[in-house]
């Protein structure tokens, strides 16, 4: 039996394709590069569920320009330094009224 092209990738695919680019980072590069993309979506007992699916020929055609300069995906970072933030204003504000108030 020979080996079949397929038409579309998942995203683990796609990422062996392109080196350097994780599976959490494919569809940002994919968007940045204009890669055609579908959707499947299906019911399952908690709710819904989808896959997204990558055109083989854009994905092979791009392959040079994200191994040359891949995107990478969101950071944790940010997210992480506006939680720390959150968390601290409070006692930041406690301590404010303490001062303000005659010390402690």
């Amino acid at each position: 039996m020979a080996h079949e092209e397929k038409d579309m990738l998942t995203a683990r695919e796609v990422s062996y394709l392109w080196p350097g680019v994780r599976t959490h980072s494919v569809h940002v590069n994919a968007l940045a590069h204009g890669v055609r993309m579908g959707t499947e979506s299906w019911l399952t007992t908690t709710g819904y569920a989808h896959k997204e699916w990558y055109n083989a020929d854009d994905v092979r055609r791009v392959a040079p320009q994200v191994a040359a300069e891949p995107l990478k995906g969101p950071s944790q970072i940010p997210c992480c330094l506006v939680l720390i933030v959150l968390a601290a204003a409070p006692l930041v504000w406690l301590a404010i009224q303490i001062e303000s108030a005659g010390g402690w």
